[in-house]
This record gives structure tokens, sequence and C-alpha cells, in this order.
């Protein structure tokens, strides 16, 4: 038992770390009463009742961050992330509106814990000559599901562009298998985004998914208006089950698609909440 409390994740608890989880395991946890009472406390302007909401949720925020680890982001410094993002949500905290605060709560520290993963995401520097060419195999590929109503193969892909080999474009098309932000700056002295390179798509962000789903009370309704594959999708890309949103590619490896294909029916699926949620 001694040797559990100081792992994390099969490595060594550091001792800052092992403190704090001494220290906010004795904050009693909240219930869903107590959580709707400090709600109508805060709503009054009652600070101290924003503060108890707080504390009582500190553990949550460590269970969302293990989840989040092996990204490039120390665990304590992921937590440290995450408590931003609680305080975010209970100073937006609607108790007459929302579910229970720390369901309202854990998009708000997934997205800070997302958000910090992102930005060092931004350190990796992508070659300007790679950005120019996934822009082309990015619109080589759009071409080609429309007119394919279907994702190109590599080799599709090649025989579209010119001079293109089809282990060159797989070379190139693994760079989106990676989590690099359109953020990244390419080229040796960073002044240019791979953003700007790269044709802009629209993608649903945590934040906005938060938004739709747990800013509605029929969010069991809403999810019954899409299909069975969509609603999977959206569980797993949002940790709607158990806590843990998951990437594309492992929600691709699941179902047996490909990480486009997911990113597709995410899509699909997050217009059809838009429009149902109004």
């Amino acid at each position: 038992m001694e040797k559990e409390q100081n792992t994390v994740a099969g490595g060594e608890m550091s001792e800052p770390l092992r403190i704090y989880l001494q220290e906010i395991g004795q904050i009693p946890l909240l219930s869903e009463e107590e959580e709707k009472e400090l709600g109508r406390k805060l709503a009054g302007g009652d600070i101290s009742a924003r503060h108890r909401l707080e504390e009582g949720n500190l553990r949550l925020v460590v269970s969302l961050a293990k989840h989040y680890t092996g990204r490039g982001i120390p665990l304590l410094d992921l937590i440290q992330e995450g408590n931003m993002g609680l305080m975010h949500a209970a100073e937006k905290y609607d108790y007459m509106k929302e579910n229970r605060f720390s369901t309202y709560a854990s998009w708000w520290i997934k997205e800070a814990m997302q958000r910090a993963i992102d930005r060092q995401a931004r350190e990796i520097r992508v070659p300007v000559h790679v950005a120019e060419n996934m822009k082309k195999v990015q619109r080589a590929a759009n071409e080609l599901r429309q007119e394919l109503g279907r994702d190109a193969s590599p080799k599709e892909i090649a025989d579209r562009l010119t001079g293109r080999t089809e282990e060159e474009v797989k070379e190139i098309l693994s760079y989106f298998q990676t989590p690099v932000s359109l953020e990244t700056p390419i080229g040796e002295n960073g002044e240019d985004s791979l953003g700007d390179m790269v044709e802009n798509q629209t993608e649903t962000t945590p934040e906005e998914a938060m938004d739709i789903l747990v800013q509605k009370e029929e969010v069991k309704e809403l999810l019954e208006t899409l299909s069975e594959r969509e609603r999977e999708v959206i569980r797993l890309r949002y940790g709607l089950e158990d806590g843990k949103a998951q990437t594309l590619e492992e929600i691709g490896g699941q179902l047996g698609v490909t990480r486009e294909r997911v990113r597709q029916i995410e899509a699909r699926a997050m217009e059809k909440l838009r429009k149902n949620a109004k």
C-alpha cells in the first residue's frame, strides 16, 4: 500500500505532488445537494461558496489529469492547469441551468489541460517544405474525397500530384496523424505558423462541445438524435462515460476506420447537436 501511495503511473511520486495529494485528501467531497446549495449561495454573491465548490473538486482534477499523462507535461503541471479550468467553471456555473457542478466542471478542466498540451506541441518545428507539401496533399485529398465519396488512398493522392511517390505522400500524411497545433512555428525563424501554410479545417474544440452538451439539460435527449456510430464517436472523443477524451487516431483504431473518417463523423454529429440544441 505504501508503495502504491508513492508511485504515479509506474513512476516515483515527487515530494511536492505527494504533499499536495495529502492536503486535498483531507478536503471533504461534495454531494449533489451541497453543490446545488453552494451554487445558490454563489449566485447571491457568496465568494466563500465558490471557494468551497473549487476545493470540493480538487480531487476530480487529479483524477482527470491522470488521463492526460505521457503527453509531454508533468502530472503536477497538468493538475495546476486543470485547477485553472476548475476556477473558471466555478465562475460560470449556473445552478439553475446546469447538471452537477462536477459534471460541468469536468469539461473546463479537460479543456484547460488540452490547451496546455497544445501549447507544448507548438514547440515542434515543421520544415517549410514539409508545410508546403502538406497543403498540396491536403488539397488533393479533399478534391478526391469529393469525387470518390470516400477517403483517398496515398497512391490515389500521389497519382493526383505531379512528381510525388506513394511513399512520399505517406510520409507527409504522417504529419497529420500527430497532435501538432496549427500554431506550430515553421522554418528556422519560426515567424510563420503551420496554419498559415495549411488550409484551415473547421474543428470542434472541447470548449464548443462543452457549450453544446453540458450547458443543456437535455444531454441524453440530444445524443439520441445521433446515429449509433455518431454517439459512439462523441462519447469517446469527449470522454462522456469515463472522463478520458480520446484522439481521432485512438477512436479510429477502435472503430476500424481512418482518423479522417472519425473527424468527418464527429463534424457531422456536432452539426446535428448544434441544430438540435437551439
